[in-house]
C-alpha cells in the first residue's frame, strides 16, 4: 500500500518544519541534535526550532543560553517555563505561542537525545490526506530499531498488568529488567518484524520523535495529555483514531535516540508511579 509519492517531477515547493525540542537536564545532547539538524538541513525546508526548558536551574539556563550563541544560523526560540511541564505539557505550552499552526507541513516533537541523519524525504513527499503521523526510522546507539513502536492496540489485559506491576515498585524493577532483556534479545533477532514494508499502517510511534503532519494540526491536534509523563504513544495513536487519520511508519527518516540520558536505564519510584497514573488514566478512560 502506497500512503504518498515522491515529488519528483514538477517544482518542489519550499516545505515549513517546525521542531519541538523538550530539554531537562540535556544540554550536551542538544548540540548534538542541532548540529545534526544543521547538517540535514536543505534549502527545500524552511525549519524553525522551538527549545522548551523544563529544568529549573540557573547553571543550566547559563549553559543554555551560552550554546545557542553558537547556533545563530538556526531559527530558535528559548523557552523556560516556570515549572516542569513534562513532555506533552511543554509542547502544548510551546504550540499555544503560535499564531499560525497550520503552515507547517511538519511538527516534530523530540527528545534532546536525538541525532538526526537524515529527513530529505520532508520536502519531497506529498502525503495522502488521511495521515496524521509519520513513525521514522528511529534506532538507539547500537542501531537497533525502535519503530513501529506498536502495530496494533494492546489488549486490556496488557494493560491492567503493567498497571499492577507499577504499583509495587519492586516488583517494577525486576519486570523492567526482564522486559530490556526480552526486548534487546527480540530486537536483535529481528532487524524488522517478519512482513514489514518501508511503508505500512501502525497503531503507535515511538515517543522519542513524534513527526506531525499539517492535516493533524488542520483538523486541531491537542498536545493537552492528562498524565506528567509516560504513555504519550498511546495518547496520540487513541488521538489519530479519533480524527480518522493514519499513523505511517517510513524508514526514509532516520535518526538515533542515545536513550536514557534523561531519566535513566531504570525508572526511580517517582517515574514509576508517573507511569502508574498514565496507566490509570487509560483504563478509566
Amino acid at each position: 500500500e502506497i500512503f504518498f509519492k515522491l515529488e519528483r517531477f514538477g517544482v518542489l515547493f519550499l516545505k515549513n518544519f517546525k521542531i519541538i525540542v523538550v530539554n531537562y537536564y540535556s544540554v550536551l545532547n542538544i548540540r548534538i541534535l542541532l548540529d545534526s539538524i544543521i547538517l540535514c538541513a536543505s534549502n527545500k525546508l524552511s525549519i524553525s526550532i522551538c527549545l522548551v526548558d523544563n529544568t529549573h536551574c540557573k547553571s543550566q539556563k547559563t549553559l543554555l543560553i551560552d550554546l545557542l550563541e553558537q547556533y545563530t544560523s538556526l531559527d530558535i526560540d528559548l523557552i523556560f517555563s516556570k515549572e516542569n511541564l513534562g513532555y506533552f505539557g511543554a509542547a502544548h505550552y510551546a504550540i499555544k505561542r503560535e499564531k499560525t499552526v497550520n503552515k507547517y507541513d511538519f511538527v516534530a516533537l523530540v527528545n534532546p537525545d536525538i541525532e538526526f541523519l537524515n529527513f530529505d524525504f520532508l520536502h519531497e513527499v506529498q502525503l495522502d490526506r488521511d495521515i496524521g503521523l509519520m513513525s521514522v526510522n528511529v534506532v538507539n546507539q547500537d542501531l537497533i530499531p525502535y519503530n513501529p513502536f506498536m502495530r496494533t492496540r494492546p489488549g486490556i489485559t496488557h494493560l491492567r498488568l503493567i498497571r499492577f506491576v507499577s504499583s509495587y515498585y519492586l516488583i517494577y524493577r525486576v519486570y523492567e529488567l526482564l522486559h530490556i532483556l526480552k526486548k534487546s534479545v527480540k530486537r536483535r533477532c529481528l532487524a524488522r518484524p517478519k512482513g514489514f514494508s518501508k511503508q505500512e499502517t501502525v497503531y503507535a510511534n515511538h515517543g522519542s520523535i513524534f513527526i506531525f503532519t499539517k492535516e493533524a494540526m488542520r483538523k486541531g491536534f491537542d498536545f493537552t495529555y492528562p498524565g506528567f509523563l509516560f504513555l504519550e504513544e498511546l495518547f496520540v495513536a487513541e488521538k489519530m483514531a479519533d480524527m480518522n487519520l493514519k499513523t505511517v511508519y517510513v524508514d526514509q527518516v532516520t535518526a538515533i535516540h542515545y536513550e536514557h540520558h534523561s531519566i535513566g536505564e531504570f525508572k526511580d519510584r517517582l517515574m514509576v508511579s508517573y507511569l502508574n497514573q498514565s496507566i490509570n488514566l487509560f483504563l478509566n478512560n
